[in-house]
């Protein structure tokens, strides 16, 4: 009889339970769900620590909000209690810290839009201060700008200028070189057009040759050269007047391609002859070397 009554006993799926409990899935809870748990909290009043006993007052979690394992006679076990209790408390404390973040995300954005609007006001009444920004903006780029053409158009004047200035110098040496020369030409026509004028030609003892003038009643010489070679920049030709044993210098120039005219400086003075020696630049006050022509002033 014993054995019947132990067969018709309840079996024990406690422990069923609690592994059916533990293995079901967090559920998150909809929003209005939240919304009504989280006004359910806000309205319970404060209670001491400890043991609570049970009351009306005190609400339970809804069947249908939390997932738990039915025994068959309809009665939630003791095992079941306590692993919904648990991830009541859970689901409580992520509800209360995911409504604490949208708290604060909300005041974040509702700050921003304040800045914005604020933003927004201070442009729209300060129309003025925008068209000064860019003016502002455009006259540093026009600025800038002009700096860098200013700075290009002062070193392609100081380069412009220097190079003119050369240029000047250049023109200048050529024009007083050009007038020398002509001066000297003149000078030197005058005595080979002479009417009492002495012309002897001879070829130079370096090369070329040579035309030697002289007049008593200009009481003056002149030479006439043609092809004489070029000297070295430290020497140069040099003329005389010869009278016996005495020389005087006469002048110096430079030979160039074709005819050169030079005028003896001084006067002819009673000179027998005419010599033309090559001496270090700027001219010696008696001959170095032996005369590279000899021209006599008389027939």
């Amino acid at each position: 009889m014993s054995d019947h009554h132990d067969d018709e006993r309840e079996p024990d799926f406690s422990d069923v339970e609690t592994e059916l409990g533990l293995a079901l899935p967090p559920v998150q809870p909809r929003s209005e769900v939240k919304a009504r748990v989280m006004a359910a909290i806000a309205e319970l009043p404060q209670r001491p620590a400890g043991p609570v006993a049970a009351s009306d007052d005190v609400p339970v979690a809804a069947a249908d909000d939390v997932p738990v394992a039915a025994a068959d006679d309809g009665q939630v076990p003791a095992s079941g209690r306590t692993v919904v209790g648990q991830r009541g408390a859970s689901a409580r404390h992520r509800d209360d810290r995911e409504h604490r973040d949208d708290r604060h995300r909300d005041d974040r954005h509702r700050d921003d839009r304040h800045r914005d609007d604020r933003d927004d006001r201070e442009h729209r009444d300060n129309p003025d201060d925008r068209d000064t920004v860019v003016q502002l903006r455009r006259w540093r780029r026009t600025a800038a700008w002009l700096g860098a053409a200013a700075a290009v158009l002062l070193v392609a004047g100081v380069v412009l200028g220097g190079w003119a200035a050369n240029l000047n110098q250049q023109r200048i040496a050529a024009e007083q070189q050009l007038t020398t020369q002509n001066a000297q030409r003149d000078a030197a026509l005058s005595v080979f057009t002479a009417p009492d004028a002495v012309i002897r030609a001879g070829k130079a003892g370096n090369g070329g040759s040579v035309s030697v003038a002289s007049s008593k009643s200009l009481n003056r010489s002149a030479v006439i050269s043609r092809d004489l070679p070029a000297l070295a920049p430290d020497k140069t030709y040099e003329l005389w007047y010869i009278a016996g044993q005495q020389a005087r210098p006469a002048g110096t120039f430079t030979a160039s391609t074709g005819v050169t005219y030079t005028a003896l400086e001084g006067r002819l003075d009673g000179a027998t002859h005419i010599g033309l020696t090559v001496e270090p630049a700027g001219g010696s006050p008696a001959p170095t070397t032996k005369p590279i022509v000899v021209q006599p002033t008389t027939a």
